[in-house]
């Protein structure tokens, strides 16, 4: 999902007053050790707010589907599992990614 020697801490901002279904961006996933099986990839956390879509062949959309709002909550650390279909071994990873939300005024004084 994201390369195990990725530098950064994997932090995405995005504005807290998104609209529902808004793509956020594409996450892929890939096996090295074989390019015939098929892997599956689930959105542990946060399923009430994100939801990832399959587009093709290992290719994910992550798209909001509940309101986000700053004055509640931050963050949202989202946990991903990829699994792969191996015919001898399945084998599993995890990968965490954090969302911040940007403050937008909509809050009276």
């Amino acid at each position: 999902i994201l390369p195990d020697n990725h530098s950064q801490k994997n932090i995405f901002y995005i504005d807290e007053e998104q609209e529902i279904n808004t793509r956020l961006f594409h996450l892929s996933v890939s096996d090295k050790d074989s390019v015939n099986n098929k892997i599956i990839l689930k959105l542990l956390t946060h399923q009430n707010l994100f939801q990832l879509n399959e587009q093709y062949n290992d290719l994910y959309n992550l798209i909001i589907i509940g309101r986000l709002n700053r004055e509640q909550q931050e963050e949202y650390n989202l946990i991903f599992e990829a699994k792969d279909q191996g015919t001898e071994q399945t084998l599993t990873t995890e990968k965490h990614l954090t969302i911040r939300l940007i403050d937008i005024n909509d809050c009276s004084p």
